[in-house]
């Protein structure tokens, strides 16, 4: 019997999306605090990289197997949204900024490859192996998040 080997980027964009909404959730309770805490990093910019990461992970899935010329154009932003994000102040606390960093750095080698192969697109497995790993990254950020915002509670 074969095994269906194709990519299943609507699953994961669902959890990825679960996991957005989860993480906004989390997010939602930090708006006040000191001058380096997690609170204020969410606050004056954090929360907003996050959900637009977040929802660029998603984009990423969902164009794995596509070789239009347009899903160049939507890796591009994509890199512009990694660009921006890492050049917001880093996260103050350390596992956190570790499972984000990973996360920027996975969504910026997977957009990065799109836009350089653009003729074939998000059809490697490579890209979508990135795409898994800055999904799997941004989920341990969310538990980070969640355990960050429950202990400043």
């Amino acid at each position: 019997m074969p095994v269906h080997t194709h990519p299943r980027p609507t699953v994961r964009g669902v959890l990825v999306l679960a996991t957005t909404a989860l993480l906004s959730l989390g997010l939602a309770g930090c708006s006040d605090g000191e001058d380096n805490t997690f609170k204020t990093w969410a606050a004056d910019g954090g929360k907003e990289h996050t959900l637009v990461i977040g929802k660029d992970i998603i984009t990423l899935l969902s164009l794995s197997g596509q070789s239009r010329s347009s899903t160049a154009d939507h890796c591009r932003e994509v890199l512009d949204h990694v660009k921006a994000a890492k050049a917001y102040r880093k996260l103050p606390d350390e596992t956190a900024r570790g499972y984000w960093e990973t996360a920027l750095d996975r969504v910026e080698t997977t957009a990065t490859h799109c836009v350089q192969n653009k003729d074939t697109g998000m059809t490697g497995g490579t890209s979508l192996s990135e795409a898994g790993e800055a999904q799997s990254a941004f989920s341990s950020l969310t538990i980070s998040i969640n355990r960050l915002t429950k202990s400043n509670s």
